[in-house]
């Protein structure tokens, strides 16, 4: 943020896409005046809801993300974060909820967007032939043109070392709204 010349007390707004463990929803809900929280995954947002309620009395708007196209739902905001849900939901699923919500920052404002690029022994698997809850990638082109697609520059992509395995990518990919 600061490279960019924003702080957090100057954020109109933050999403984060992903409930995951609403990790980043603790400092972002302290820096912003409006935090939004969105999922694909309806029991991933009540467990969030739950969690938010016991841990952090705070005002934070989720939304369930069952229609990619209905933009009207999100706010548009100054910065997108997502470092965690990527990975539980199908790549047709994701991109077009991905690119609903990079459509949503302001020009100006900036993305951080944590995936799994990469899955040596990826095969995706009708969710009847699963066993275990699969690990689900988004090749970074595919991530690439989503940013490119809704006016993004890209900043910088840094593989994270601490997140991946002999047999898993992760990328965290920092870019700003430039139209």
């Amino acid at each position: 943020l600061r490279r960019n010349g924003k702080t957090l007390s100057q954020l109109r707004g933050a999403l984060e896409f992903g409930s995951g463990l609403t990790r980043g929803s603790d400092w972002l809900a302290h820096h912003t005046d409006q935090l939004t929280i969105a999922d694909v995954c309806l029991p991933h947002l009540l467990l969030t809801q739950e969690r938010m309620k016991r841990c952090m009395p705070i005002n934070v708007h989720l939304v369930h993300l069952t229609n990619y196209w209905y933009k009207e739902a999100l706010p548009t905001v100054d910065l997108l974060y997502s470092i965690i849900s990527l990975q539980d939901t199908t790549p047709n699923i994701i991109a077009p909820a991905l690119g609903l919500c990079l459509s949503k920052v302001a020009i100006g404002g900036l993305a951080l967007v944590r995936a799994p690029t990469h899955h040596k022994h990826y095969e995706l698997m009708l969710p009847e032939e699963r066993g275990i809850m699969e690990l689900h990638t988004i090749p970074q082109w595919k991530i690439f043109e989503l940013l490119e697609n809704n006016g993004f520059n890209l900043i910088t992509v840094q593989e994270e070392k601490n997140y991946g395995t002999q047999n898993i990518v992760f990328h965290t990919f920092l870019a700003h709204r430039r139209r």
